[in-house]
């Protein structure tokens, strides 16, 4: 009886080690990179390895991994922790893509379409990753128009690679 006692607590010790192991690795791979600072109309984030979208309301944070698109009369603003801030046009969509230092390495989005206004902080990196092209900036304001199959750049201050 002793016996199975013991194989027991060691085999329950095992299993609470394994899963604050898991849980640590899933804190560190779901850092914060931004928040969402404002909502007009449809707007939904879905959550990194989730099966389902969810409304996003104002204060909402993202993480790596994490996808927000706005529908045919949505419109938001985020701003990631370096203090870079995006504004998003109706029917835009990206995953954000940014490892654990986001202030060491700065932001990198993956953009599926629409279009959004990006304001780079001064040694800031910032790049935007679409089927069509890779952005690169630092420092710069600019707006990245990616529909028709296509991808529009407006640069307002700042250079663009």
């Amino acid at each position: 009886m002793k016996k199975d006692f013991v194989k027991s607590k060691t085999v329950k010790i095992l299993a609470f080690l394994f899963s604050l192991m898991a849980m640590a690795n899933f804190c560190k791979a779901a850092q914060r990179a931004a928040i969402v600072t404002a909502v007009k109309g449809d707007v939904q984030i879905l959550p990194y390895q989730s099966a389902s979208w969810k409304n996003a309301k104002i204060g909402d944070f993202l993480f790596e991994g994490d996808t927000i698109k706005t529908l045919k009369k949505g419109q938001a603003a985020i701003t990631f922790t370096n203090g870079t801030a995006l504004r998003l046009n109706k029917n835009t969509e990206f995953t954000v893509e940014t490892s654990a230092k986001i202030e060491d390495i700065g932001t990198q989005i993956k953009m599926k379409i629409g279009k959004l206004w990006s304001k780079v902080r001064p040694k800031t990196k910032f790049s935007i990753n679409t089927p069509v092209a890779i952005v690169a900036v630092r420092g710069t304001e600019f707006e990245t128009d990616l529909t028709s199959g296509r991808l529009d750049l407006s640069v307002f201050s700042g250079i663009v690679n």
